[in-house]
């Protein structure tokens, strides 16, 4: 007799089926009744749940119950006919079948794939995995929290799931965050790219920007292990609360860094500007140079003009469809109090000057404002507004600030009252695959600077370092002096300045041991790179201190004024206060009147043979500042001027008055030769090559 092969009964069994109408249960592989414990809004909770090829469900009555009365409160109801779960979120739950929260059985052996399907505010849901285990149905609890509107995250130390009723704000509708790749995983390698951001909520956008530029970054340089770090602790904080995806901030990414033994450390921030947030990622990445063998900081987005012109052709080729004569493109940029806010009146006025009239740049919080763009367009005669943010991502500042309609003070609520037809486009520039490779060429570039300097060291003489006490020995007693400076790699500067004012110091206080600390952690490392000296930064000057026993320490800066590097010591100085019995900070140089007419009287006794020569202007050169402290360039100019030194300019390199204010002052004088001097504690990098 002819046996069927058993695949073919099989196959006839399931076709018998089919035809029958009957649906083939789906058992599920694996489910024991689930240790895992639960909190709901901080207290512990008791109910059936269960672990299903590894994965735990939660009963949705039961969520339905524990919830109820919270911002995320939903009622649930079922249609017997159509097979569907109905769930309301808002309401409370009011249709209770009196299963809830109810332990004791274990119905694990009825566990099969959910026939019936959630509907969730009148719309059908698809993906998620439900299953009916003892006529109830169950889902992973992370799934259902991003439909629903709950917070989910496990604590894998208790074993605990945590549910949170989400804030009356949140919006879990920004994108799927599990696609978006964290970049936060050890095993780094000795070489390591870091990406800063200020970072995003929008899990969307963040993939399709930040991740995007990363992953430019991770093709462009295959030797290096590209990771993430975020400057916006409150974004990091909302993505885990709501997500459960944790990104690192700035400073664990760098120990991240660290105590994966990575040596050499390339970073390149997002911003688009060189102002305060860039700034503030240059400072902390550059007080971990002493941690890895190589440290290299990537420029910002627009730091030249070749950059603007990169990104002007960028943005035009990506809305040219709207060159139609009766349309105005709007760019909103975020604006700051900084100096570098001229960034957008400049990149206006290259937009204007290539000819793209029907192109306008405002910002949120600065200027240009939305009233002077709207002004612009107004002008123009323009019927319809297209809206784009000038921005990495299309974050909260671009769906709020700029697109919500429900907001009368958004953008687009403002030219929509005006007349006009609004579209906004919701992209950030770092989808922009032209505003990637910029940065990536930034990175490049930073790196080929390095290179050359290094090149450059090997034979560039600033003096003999040996002469220089680096002023870094333990041994002192109960007190001590620490002359804290900002530092420079120009050794007979250094030695003839700063040396020379610990030597005062020493003399001035002979019951005092005098040491020395840098702040500026790059100028310590180009020397200990160049010259192998050794001179500690602040925090391990105070960490010395401390290890030695010093009880009373005073604390001199050398800066000339009360900035932003002198706050930032008096800052970390208090960190430290409870180390010592006695800590004693002096004030910067230009404090009081009467320290202005010491300075004024030492630089016009050293300069005094040009003085006399009524053909002469001595120029001195200040760093300058952002900070509101930079008026002290322009108090001395006025100090000068009031004690007849009309031939004495002052200029900074970094702020106002700039060498262009001074040159017209000097033009204006009718002088024929110019004295440059710096007016700074040394003639370091920027006298010598600024």
């Amino acid at each position: 007799m002819r046996r069927t092969p058993a695949r073919t009964v099989l196959t006839l069994l399931l076709a018998v089926i089919m035809v029958l109408g009957l649906a083939a249960p789906a058992f599920a592989a694996k489910t024991v009744l689930s240790k895992q414990k639960l909190t709901v809004n901080g207290a512990n909770v008791e109910c059936e749940k269960y672990n299903i090829d590894g994965y735990n469900y939660f009963k949705l009555r039961d969520l339905a119950e524990l919830l109820n009365g919270t911002t995320s409160q939903f009622n649930v109801d079922y249609d017997a006919a159509a097979k569907q779960m109905l769930v309301t979120t808002g309401e409370a739950y009011t249709t209770p079948n009196g299963t809830e929260l109810k332990v004791g059985e274990d119905n694990s052996a009825s566990a099969r794939l959910s026939p019936q399907t959630l509907v969730v505010n009148g719309e059908v849901v698809e993906g998620l995995t439900a299953y009916n285990i003892g006529g109830s149905n169950f889902f992973q609890l992370r799934e259902l929290g991003k439909t629903l509107g709950f917070y989910v995250h496990y604590d894998e130390k208790a074993n605990t799931a945590i549910v949170d009723a989400a804030d009356e704000d949140e919006d879990f509708t920004t994108g799927d965050a599990s696609l978006d790749d964290p970049r936060n995983a050890d095993k780094i390698g000795e070489k390591e790219l870091l990406v800063v951001s200020f970072g995003t909520s929008y899990n969307d956008s963040r993939r399709l920007t930040i991740g995007a530029i990363e992953k430019a970054m991770e093709e462009a340089f295959p030797e290096m292990s590209v990771r993430r770090g975020f400057t916006a602790n409150i974004v990091i904080d909302h993505i885990y609360k709501r997500d459960d995806v944790k990104i690192d901030d700035i400073t664990e990414a760098l120990e991240r860094a660290v105590d994966n033994g990575v040596k050499e450390l390339y970073v390149q921030p997002t911003h688009l500007m060189d102002g305060f947030e860039y700034n503030d990622v240059v400072k902390e990445v550059s007080a971990y140079a002493d941690k890895f063998d190589k440290l290299v900081i990537g420029k910002p987005i627009l730091d030249t003009d070749e950059d603007y012109t990169v990104v002007l052709k960028a943005i035009t080729a990506a809305t040219k469809q709207y060159d139609d004569g009766k349309t105005a493109v709007v760019f909103m940029g975020h604006g700051t109090e900084a100096d570098s806010n001229h960034v957008y009146a400049d990149f206006q006025a290259k937009l204007t000057e290539k000819g793209y009239d029907n192109y306008f740049v405002g910002t949120v919080e600065a200027e240009p404002s939305v009233y002077d763009v709207l002004e612009q367009v107004k002008a123009g005669g323009y019927e319809k507004v297209v809206l784009r943010p000038l921005m990495i991502v299309a974050g909260d500042h671009a769906h709020n600030d700029m697109a919500d309609l429900e907001d009368e003070e958004s953008w687009a609520s403002i030219f929509t009252a005006m007349g006009f037809e609004v579209e906004c486009v919701l992209e950030g520039l770092g989808q922009l695959e032209a505003i990637q490779d910029l940065l990536v060429d930034h990175m490049q570039d930073a790196i080929d600077a390095y290179e050359a300097e290094e090149e450059d060291e090997e034979n560039y003489d600033t003096g003999d370092a040996s002469l220089d006490n680096p002023r870094n020995q333990d041994g002192m007693g109960a007190t001590e002096l620490l002359v804290v400076s900002f530092g420079t790699s120009y050794n007979d500067s250094r030695r003839l300045t700063i040396g020379a004012i610990e030597e005062a110091m020493e003399k001035a206080f002979p019951g005092y041991d005098v040491r020395r600390g840098f702040t500026a952690q790059i100028v310590i490392d180009h020397i200990a790179r160049r010259d192998g000296e050794i001179i500690d930064n602040f925090t391990q000057a105070l960490d010395r201190a401390v290890a030695n026993g010093v009880s009373y320490l005073l604390v001199q800066p050398t800066h000339l004024m009360d900035g932003f590097e002198y706050n930032d010591v008096k800052t970390e100085l208090e960190a430290y206060k409870d180390k010592f019995e006695t800590v004693v900070l002096g004030a910067p140089i230009l404090t009081s009147d009467e320290d202005y007419d010491i300075v004024i009287e030492a630089v016009t006794e050293a300069t005094k043979d040009y003085a006399a020569d009524p053909k002469t202007a001595v120029v001195f050169m200040g760093h300058g500042t952002e900070a509101e402290s930079n008026h002290v360039y322009a108090d001395f100019q006025a100090k000068l001027t009031e004690k007849g030194y009309a031939n004495y300019f002052v200029g900074t390199v970094e702020a106002e008055p700039d060498v262009y204010d001074v040159l017209e002052a000097v033009k204006a004088g009718g002088y024929e030769k110019v004295v440059l001097r710096p007016l700074m504690i040394v003639a370091g990098d920027h006298a010598n090559n600024d």
